[in-house]
């Protein structure tokens, strides 16, 4: 093997082994302490030096800074941060090993502050994970501050301009006017502070004082007159990195350091399913439901994970991200802070839920880059329609109605009306007699289907028989933030749909179908959000009275459900309708031509393209009907957010710790529409939404 063959292969196994002594080191610290922890520490840091001092000597005497793999990554960063420099006085390979040496002393140095910080953070009371969180996150935004400005002083500076007239011309005068806002301001203070103190009184450490002060203000004069010689792109980069710096310090001592999370891992099950879920997964007296949560969990990941394959993108795009997302949940499952539920039940479910994933994304995957993309298209498109149906079938499966409970029954005993037998005059017959109707009364399943003969059910479907075979719990019953799901997806499904029929309908030259969409839609928009939930919560059972017996079968979610729908819908209408104008007529000409009949074009010609060029609309709508699902809790619905803030009341130790469930929940609704917005850039991406003009390629 020669030395080419190994630097490959050592650099093909250094990520891969990184992660196993990292595993190895966390191993070490469960079973032996800190104190082992903090020695390995050491001597992967003795490995991280002696690697970047082996890569310098590499690059800068054996090979070109080209054939180091990351150099382009780092440049690109560099590039996109300070901005690319003009007029350079270096060459392109000169410059990247500078860009590299600036790089590994910067990680050096990452690497002592990180000690430091971490041992900071212990002594100000913080947990070992906390202090290492604490350490990495401010360690690399002070390396990354430095490194910016290193590269700023060192590369963007005009050094082989020096000897230039012009340049030195220019210095000069940034250096007169410093000397002369020196001298202003030694002899105005001079002044002053003779006046007031008395001229018979000479002070000479007043006026070196005096001096200094002056001194330090000419010299920030004429760092900002140097500084007006740099790109504009150089100064925003400089200041967005001091700014993120501030950021992370102050959210990091914050949430690590500062803040106490009790209230919030005493309550993470609360928060997440509602008050009757977590009485069913933690008391014994309450029928356990939570099997139905967990169902519709084992049939949403592999949605997702399918959904991510039809992508056919690198599968590291997806396993580590969702690899990451997995073992947080697995964190928060697993942290033994005021546990009151079977911890290992939980994580075992998990890990098959992203287990199921992971080998969804793999089959879709796999049959995605082999097929093409037109087969990848209509998979994905099998997906999507598999998503709307789960969507529907939760109702199911959380409130499963009678019909449902009847096919899970294999022997079902039913109790009949009865009547009283009547003599000739119509009266009741003294003796109390009476007879049996036809008219079922109640029914009783006696014996679920698949079960044994001994009456036990079968590992798992009898058991989900068992479930079926009997009420659930009804969406009055729902809370935390899978009612904030639930309604935020009821809002995307039943308002997408409804959108494109009210784009339709108010496009549409047939009157019947016109103004009824442009009343709705007029109507709608000129409302708040919030009263239309009023509306929903305490005028709409008077309104759907004589379609339902009774008013009380409306659930208040399904109303809360039905509005967000209809609010979000009337907007996505108007977005799509945007889309239709913008459709070529050609498209139509031409989609008649080929003998496609109106509704046809419409579905299959112009919505499509409507949708393609208004999607960054659409997924904004979405995002903001995610947001406003936390208007629930002023009408009293047990949402994710009502549930944390009033969280510190569960217990008089939490008293008081108000502020860090509200933080919590911003969190959490900052990642998911995060994640909408990341979902949309891709998929613009992939529709060629994201190139100049909108098209993408016409080739």
């Amino acid at each position: 093997m020669n030395r080419s063959e190994i630097e490959d292969m050592f650099g093909k196994f250094a990520i891969p082994s990184f992660l196993i002594f990292s595993l190895f080191l966390g191993v070490c610290y469960w079973q032996y302490g800190r104190s082992i922890a903090t020695e390995l520490w050491w001597l992967i840091f003795a490995i991280f030096c002696s690697y970047l001092l082996w890569t310098l000597y590499w690059i800068f005497k054996e090979k070109p800074a080209k054939d180091f793999k990351p150099i382009g990554k780092i440049l690109e960063v560099e590039y996109s941060v300070i901005g690319k420099p003009r007029d350079n006085w270096y060459d392109d390979e000169r410059g990247s090993k500078l860009t590299l040496a600036i790089t590994a002393f910067l990680s050096c140095f990452a690497v002592i502050k990180f000690f430091e910080l971490q041992y900071y953070a212990i002594r100000n009371g913080a947990t070992d994970i906390e202090s290492w969180i604490y350490g990495i996150s401010i360690s690399l935004a002070m390396a990354f501050l430095y490194w910016v400005i290193s590269l700023v002083l060192i590369k963007h500076p005009k050094w082989h301009q020096i000897s230039d007239s012009d340049y030195l011309l220019g210095f000069s005068k940034y250096l007169i006017i410093a000397t002369s806002t020196w001298l202003f301001l030694v002899v105005f203070s001079a002044l002053i502070t003779l006046t007031k103190i008395g001229s018979e009184i000479f002070d000479l450490q007043i006026i070196m004082n005096i001096i200094v002060i002056s001194l330090a203000i000419s010299l920030v004069v004429l760092f900002f007159c140097l500084m007006s010689r740099f790109q504009i792109t150089t100064l925003l980069g400089v200041f967005s990195a001091w700014i993120l710096l501030q950021i992370i310090e102050w959210s990091a001592f914050f949430f690590l350091i500062e803040a106490t999370w009790d209230v919030v891992w005493a309550n993470r099950v609360l928060v997440m399913i509602g008050q009757l879920m977590t009485e069913s997964m933690t008391q014994d007296y309450f029928p356990s439901q939570n099997w139905r949560i967990w169902l519709v969990i084992y049939m949403v990941w592999p949605l997702v994970g399918g959904i991510y394959g039809t992508m056919a993108e690198t599968k590291n795009r997806f396993l580590v991200p969702f690899s990451i997302f997995s073992f947080i949940l697995v964190l928060m499952a697993w942290n033994p802070t005021f546990v009151n539920y079977d911890s290992n039940g939980t994580l075992s479910r998990l890990l098959f839920a992203t287990v199921l994933a992971i080998f969804s994304f793999l089959l879709s995957n796999n049959y995605s880059v082999r097929s093409g993309a037109y087969l990848a298209n209509r998979l994905r498109s099998y997906f999507i329609m598999t998503a709307v149906v789960i969507f529907f079938s939760v109702f199911i499966i959380m409130d499963p109605p009678e019909s449902v409970q009847k096919l899970a029954c294999d022997e079902i005993l039913y109790e009949y009306e009865t009547k009283p037998i009547l003599d000739g005059n119509g009266y009741p017959l003294q003796s109390g007699a009476a007879y049996t109707t036809s008219v079922v009364k109640d029914w009783e399943c006696m014996a679920p289907i698949f079960h044994t003969s001994d009456g036990d059910p079968l590992p798992i479907i009898g058991k989900l028989a068992d479930g079926f075979s009997e009420s659930g719990l009804k969406p009055s019953q729902w809370g935390g933030l899978f009612v904030n799901l639930f309604v935020a997806a009821a809002g995307c499904v039943l308002g997408f749909g409804i959108g494109v029929v009210l784009a339709f309908g108010r496009q549409s030259n047939l009157p019947l179908f016109k103004y009824p969409s442009i009343g709705i839609i007029e109507l709608v928009r000129s409302g708040p959000l919030i009263c239309w939930l009023y509306f929903a919560m305490y005028l709409l059972p008077d309104v759907v009275e004589p379609t339902f017996k009774d008013p009380e079968d409306f659930d208040n979610i399904v109303r809360m459900m039905l509005i967000f729908g209809i609010f979000g819908g009337c907007y996505i209408a108007e977005v799509i309708r945007g889309g239709l104008q913008s459709v070529d007529s050609g498209q139509r000409e031409a989609a008649i031509a080929l003998g496609l009949n109106p509704i046809q074009t419409k579905l299959q010609i112009e919505l499509p393209n409507a949708i393609r060029t208004t999607l960054p609309s659409i997924v904004s709508v979405f995002i903001g009907l995610w947001k406003d699902t936390t208007l629930l809790f002023i009408i009293n619905i047990l949402d994710f957010f009502k549930l944390a803030k009033d969280s510190p009341n569960t217990d008089m130790r939490f008293l008081g710790d108000f502020i860090e469930p509200v933080y919590f929940s911003a969190i959490v609704f900052w990642v998911v529409a995060f994640y909408l917005s990341r979902v949309s850039m891709r998929m613009e991406r992939n529709l060629g939404l994201v190139r100049e003009g909108g098209g993408g390629d016409l080739a």
